[in-house]
């Protein structure tokens, strides 16, 4: 089971214990979408204590799901941390379309498997070669999204493991909290989206995640910490598809981990995200134009280099000798200059 499908898994079960009513989309939801047969009866009871008790909710909804549980493990505490970890409840009926997309992926692998076999038995000719082509793009398909992780249903996928965490002063520290803010507050994304470039920020994981976020929030799609790490992941996984390129398993998913540390991250004084990239932009913009002017040092106690400028000596000949000095002298009846005779 990947980490992101256990993530989404859980964010559903916690959604469903919520006060609000689930919307009716989520109640399609089978339980053979789920990777994990402990949520998948757990969220039938559910869905049966909803449907038939509108009014239970709260500890009292928790307690009946817990004794109704028949999973080890799937007591009222675990419960209780599933509810208090949902990033969202509104955004139950997305966290519906993750396991239900998750599971698909699961059953495509295995109808996979059974075209590959009535491939390699059918008669030689043209049908053949369209199902060993339908096998072979089914195969690779389930190959990718194949599951690199398993872990227990009591496991949480919302306890991230302890990792270095960015001064918050730091380029990379403002960064995270630009990335935490427009989470939280994804109305700015399509400000964002027009003013400030992914190749601002300086990981490739931030430029990823960034992108994540603004291709969410500006399609109108719910976002938070579990929606977010969900999409990085199967962007990944298709571009793997279409390139040909293949998904190395990476143990704990660290972009989900680091997701969820942006989530839990909640400042003590808000800056929001429009005001953090004016703030990298302004230090880029500064950056770009001191690396481009060119130096000027100047040694202490020196006078800053002049241009020498020519020197100009006496005039000694070139006038017109016909010119006469002109002296005062009455002019009409008047004092004024007259001409030297």
């Amino acid at each position: 089971m990947s980490y992101v499908t256990l993530q989404a898994e859980q964010a559903l079960i916690g959604a469903m214990l919520a006060d609000e009513q689930p919307p009716a989309v989520v109640y399609q939801l089978t339980p053979e979408y789920f990777d994990h047969a402990a949520y998948g009866g757990l969220f039938t009871e559910l869905k049966t204590l909803r449907a038939d008790h509108p009014d239970l909710r709260g500890d009292d909804l928790l307690a009946v799901a817990a004794v109704r549980s028949a999973s080890p493990g799937i007591d009222a505490e675990h419960l209780q941390r599933l509810r208090r970890h949902c990033p969202n409840s509104r955004h139950v009926a997305a966290y519906a379309q993750l396991v239900q997309a998750s599971g698909f992926r699961r059953i495509v692998a295995s109808h996979a498997t059974r075209i590959a076999q009535a491939a390699g038995s059918a008669e030689p000719g043209a049908a053949r070669t369209h199902t060993q082509h339908l096998a072979a793009a089914l195969q690779r398909h389930a190959e990718v999204f194949a599951t690199a992780r398993s872990q227990p249903a009591t496991w949480l996928a919302s306890d991230p493991s302890p990792r270095p965490v960015p001064a918050p002063d730091s380029r990379a520290g403002r960064e995270d909290a630009l990335l935490a803010d427009v989470m939280r507050h994804p109305e700015q994304a399509v400000t964002l989206a027009r003013t400030l470039p992914s190749e601002t920020f300086t990981s490739q994981q931030r430029r990823e995640v960034y992108e994540t976020i603004l291709s969410l929030a500006v399609g109108g799609d719910n976002v938070d910490a579990v929606i977010v790490a969900w999409e990085l992941d199967n962007q990944r996984r298709l571009t793997a598809i279409l390139d040909g390129s293949t998904v190395e398993p990476r143990a704990g998913d660290p972009d989900a981990v680091y997701i969820q540390r942006l989530s839990t991250s909640e400042p003590e004084q808000r800056v929001s995200a429009l005001d953090i990239a004016a703030d990298l932009i302004t230090e880029d913009l500064h950056a770009t134009l001191s690396a481009n002017l060119p130096a000027i040092t100047y040694q202490p106690g020196s006078a800053p280099q002049q241009t020498p400028q020519p020197q100009l000596g006496p005039i000694t000949g070139g006038l017109d000798p016909t010119i006469q000095d002109v002296v005062p002298g009455p002019v009409n009846g008047q004092s004024g200059p007259s001409l030297k005779p």
